[in-house]
This record gives C-alpha cells, sequence and structure tokens, in this order.
C-alpha cells in the first residue's frame, strides 16, 4: 500500500485533485526472464481527494523498483518534475502489507502585473484594473498602487486577459493583454503600460475678404515656457497645415502636472498678403480616457496688400 499527501509548499494546506501515477522503474521480468511490464509503465493512477491524499493498492511484484510522479498539479498549482523511488521488498510472512508514504510539495503560480507609465516607465496608481477568464468573468480586480500586484493560484496552461476598466487622470484606457499560465512556481510578469493623449493644431488659412484657402504660409510652432520650436508648418493648396502630434501636458511620477502652452506665429505670409503679426497660444485640454488626439483648429485670415497705383 502506497499512500501519497499532496500539500502546498512552505505551508500546511493540503491539496485536492493533483493526480499521480505509481511506474515501474525497470523492467519487470518473469522466472523464464522474460519482460513482464516494461520500464515506465504506469500502473496505476489517481487524483488526491479532499484531504491531499491518496492511497494506491496495486499488487506489485516483490523485489523490484517503484517510481511515483505527478501527471498533473492541483488547480492553481505547478508540477515539479519530482519522483519519489522505492523498491517492494518482502517483509517477513507476519506482514499482509508492505507500507510506503511519500509527501509531495507543489508551488502556486504566481503573476506579477505591473502598471506602468509610458511617459517614464513608472507604477502608475489609480487605474481599476481586471484578470478575466477565456469566458470572460471576473477572476480578480484591485486599483493600482505604486507597487506591483500580485495574483496567486491561476490555472497553468489557461490564458487570461488584463483588462482596464478605467485609466488614471490624464491617461488613455489600454489595449487588453492577454496571457497564458506557465506551470512553474517561478514569477511569471505581465505588462500593461498606460499611453497619454497627444495634442495636434489644424491651422486653416485664408483671404480675409472672400475667404479663399490660401497656399505656401508658413507657420512655426513654439513651446511657449522652453521656446523651443516644436514644428514648421506650411499651408497646403486646400490652406488643412497640420501639426505632428504634440504632447499636451508635462508628468512627474506618472501622473500630469501642467497643461503645455505652444505659441502659433506666421513666418513668411502668401505674395500679395500681409504678413500676420499676431501670435496664438494653443493648449490642449484632457477630453477622456478613450480621446487619443485632442485637436485643435486655428481659424486665420490675411489681408491683401494694397495694390499700387
Amino acid at each position: 500500500e502506497v499512500k501519497v499527501v499532496k500539500k502546498e509548499k512552505d505551508s500546511d494546506r493540503v491539496l485536492e485533485g493533483a493526480v499521480f501515477a505509481l511506474c515501474v522503474k525497470d523492467d519487470i521480468t518473469g522466472a523464464d526472464g522474460k519482460v513482464i511490464l516494461k520500464a515506465d509503465t504506469m500502473i496505476e493512477e489517481l487524483a488526491t481527494d479532499k484531504e491531499g491524499k491518496l492511497t494506491f493498492t496495486a499488487d506489485l511484484p516483490i523485489g523490484f523498483a517503484y517510481y511515483i510522479k505527478e501527471t498533473s498539479p492541483a488547480p492553481g498549482f505547478a508540477t515539479t518534475d519530482e519522483t519519489q523511488e522505492f523498491t517492494f521488498e518482502y517483509g517477513g510472512a507476519e506482514k499482509e502489507k508492505v507500507f510506503y508514504a511519500f509527501t509531495f510539495e507543489d508551488e502556486p503560480t504566481v503573476i506579477e502585473i505591473t502598471k506602468t507609465s509610458l511617459t517614464d516607465g513608472k507604477e502608475l496608481e489609480g487605474a481599476k484594473l481586471q484578470v478575466l477568464d477565456e469566458e470572460g468573468n471576473i477572476i480578480e480586480e484591485w486599483t493600482s498602487t505604486k507597487e506591483p500586484y500580485r495574483i496567486e493560484y491561476l490555472q497553468p496552461g489557461k490564458t487570461y486577459v488584463l483588462h482596464e476598466e478605467a485609466a488614471p487622470e490624464g491617461f488613455l484606457i489600454a489595449e487588453d493583454v492577454e496571457f497564458t499560465v506557465e506551470e512553474t512556481g517561478e514569477v511569471q510578469k505581465v505588462s500593461m503600460k498606460d499611453e497619454v493623449p497627444m495634442g495636434q493644431l489644424v491651422i486653416k488659412k485664408t483671404d480675409a475678404e472672400d475667404q479663399t484657402p490660401l497656399a505656401n504660409v508658413e507657420f512655426e510652432l513654439k513651446n511657449k515656457e522652453t521656446e523651443e520650436v516644436v514644428g514648421k508648418l506650411t499651408t497646403d493648396k486646400d490652406g488643412v497645415a497640420t501639426s505632428e502630434l504634440l504632447p499636451i501636458a508635462t508628468y512627474k511620477d506618472g501622473k500630469p502636472v501642467a497643461p503645455i502652452t505652444y505659441v502659433l506665429s506666421e513666418t513668411k505670409p502668401l505674395d500679395g498678403y500681409e504678413k500676420s503679426t499676431e501670435t496664438y497660444e494653443v493648449t490642449f485640454s484632457y477630453v477622456d480616457a478613450k480621446t487619443k488626439v485632442i485637436e485643435m483648429v486655428k481659424e486665420i485670415q490675411n489681408k491683401k496688400l494694397p495694390q499700387t497705383p
């Protein structure tokens, strides 16, 4: 009779549902030398009960070596390659049974989830996150902090989804991240990064009298605080000049600190038109967690130069 007890490593918790196999270590031969059972043949396979126990009761030939191995872990745990070996020796005529007992320990799966900002790579506080199974059921949900979040006992081999239900103020909701739990007790890392919305300036340049689109008018866009030139724009035949995507705010420790103000100025008018001396301040305001590009339109008109006699 071979007894197995299954428990969690470094814990007194016993584990139900772990499957073990009793196998032959070497070939078992009969008196005539013929092989009766080949090495590694599985004799019996059982699962642990609520007490984390199982008992093999197969009749085993005396004098041969056997081993026990786990073929499927308890739900939420990673199996190991550990085997327990024993040799069934004759115990004497007075013994009806020979007993063996073995304890196996498994480690739970551990998933470490990091939620970071693309602006500085630091952990991002205040995101409402969920882990969903393949059917869309919520397995766990929490609000992110400055530290990574750990989930234990997810089923090895299954695929889960990391979903952001709500993003922190100033950030965009990230796309779902799928991950499959590997069969290991080592920490498995899953990362989700939050992007920030960007701003885009659209200039519409027209004639002050008849609103005719004006092409080839040149503009310069500067950061008001640093005076750094962040863009040079030239209107097309429709007058529709569009800037590159622009940061809308400065960030510190994963949080928006202050909006960025840009200054737009005309550097070269269309021939035959007055150059505009006015400057325009542009500040983009956060809309919501789903608006990736915040567009601002500036309509600017130019007057024709006076006709010379």
